[in-house]
């Protein structure tokens, strides 16, 4: 192959690669808008219609709920950045099965007020996200949590085990204080 055309080749590869680039760099700008939008905005006045605030511990989380409130519930949480609209495909897919899905927002993430004390350490979110349970009237639930909200959901299952029927754990980390590493 000429060397001419071996350096088209290359500068054409390398402008879409600058492109690709680009073009996830937008992506990741708004992503970051719209979370910053959420999560520095005016919460409640805000939240998607639909939605509920319940008392958590010290604060109040966003709670968005689908299917029959006398079925067994299955409650979601997101991970560092999400909100509990994300798991909306999942909730229409869970209700649909018969079960009550609930998806939370746990602070300082989506919709949730933030927590007065500062307070986000995982055993103060876990007592956050059994008040919420309580709130929500709630009982031997299964919990979905994915990512960094996995951490609050296992402190929740050792806090009160009672109260949780099943965890489901996509990608979790970090694991929550005290817990047994091999």
């Amino acid at each position: 192959m000429p060397a001419a055309r071996t350096r088209s080749i290359l500068v054409l590869m390398l402008k879409w690669t600058l492109f690709g680039m680009l073009g996830l760099a937008i992506v990741a700008l708004f992503a970051l808008t719209s979370a910053a939008f959420r999560e520095r905005g005016e919460r409640a006045s805000s939240s998607p219609s639909g939605s509920r605030y319940v008392e958590a511990l010290d604060t109040r989380v966003l709670a968005q709920r689908r299917g029959s409130a006398d079925a067994p519930a299955v409650v979601f949480v997101g991970g560092t950045g999400g909100w509990s609209g994300l798991w909306d495909r999942y909730m229409r897919r869970t209700a649909d099965l018969g079960f009550q899905a609930i998806a939370i927002d746990l602070p300082p993430f989506g919709y949730a007020l933030p927590a007065p004390t500062g307070d986000y350490s995982k055993a103060t979110q876990g007592r956050r996200l059994l008040a919420a349970i309580d709130s929500l009237r709630l009982e031997h639930v299964v919990i979905v949590a994915h990512s960094i909200g996995a951490a609050p959901v296992m402190e929740a299952a050792f806090q009160a085990p009672s109260k949780i029927r099943a965890l489901i754990l996509i990608d979790p980390a970090p694991f929550p204080s005290g817990f047994p590493r091999c």
